[in-house]
């Protein structure tokens, strides 16, 4: 009785993190595309980034942004206009905002920051999500953001500096000294 009841009981212990595990499974869903066409200048599009980092880190990680700059990029001015015709929007404007089946033309944080953090929920909490660009197999080229090291001085520049620098001294003094000054 003893050996059956410490079975059962080891059962149960090996059960439960394999049944709670994949609950957790469950829960996690893949964040959403946030699609940004954007002018490499537009302020408005610097003003969409901008908010977008003051959002609620769990909004942040209900969606992926996908920065396509249309301005200097003809595939992702193409995909624009093939999308704004799919949403029938007549604008070419810019920032030109996509998330599941909204689109926004323009952006004003007063007027439209709770309408996309709804469009993010709403499109992330849907089984079947809608993502324009891979439903209607439309090509486009992401824009990679590019950080900028500092750049490096050489450490010869440095110590040619130095040696100027002092070289300089050193003949100010010389020449001081032989005028009497």
């Amino acid at each position: 009785m003893k050996k059956i009841l410490l079975l059962s009981l080891l059962f149960v212990l090996l059960l439960i993190p394999s049944v709670s595990h994949a609950e957790e499974e469950q829960e996690t869903k893949e964040p959403v595309n946030l699609y940004l066409f954007m002018g490499a200048t537009c302020h408005y599009c610097e003003g969409f980034l901008d908010w977008l980092e003051t959002v609620d880190d769990d909004v942040k990680s209900k969606f992926n942004l996908v920065k396509l700059e249309v301005w200097k990029n003809a595939v992702n001015n193409s995909a624009m206009k093939k999308v704004a015709d799919i949403f029938d929007d007549d604008s070419g404007s810019v920032p030109y905002i996509v998330i599941g089946d909204f689109s926004f033309v323009g952006f004003s944080e007063s007027r439209d920051a709770q309408t996309i953090i709804n469009a993010i929920n709403d499109e992330y909490a849907k089984d079947t999500r809608n993502d324009v660009i891979k439903d209607n197999d439309i090509t486009v080229q992401p824009t990679i953001d590019v950080v900028k090291e500092p750049e490096k001085t050489n450490p010869a520049v440095i110590i040619g500096i130095f040696t100027f620098i002092i070289i300089g001294g050193a003949a100010l003094v010389f020449i001081a000294n032989k005028k009497g000054l």
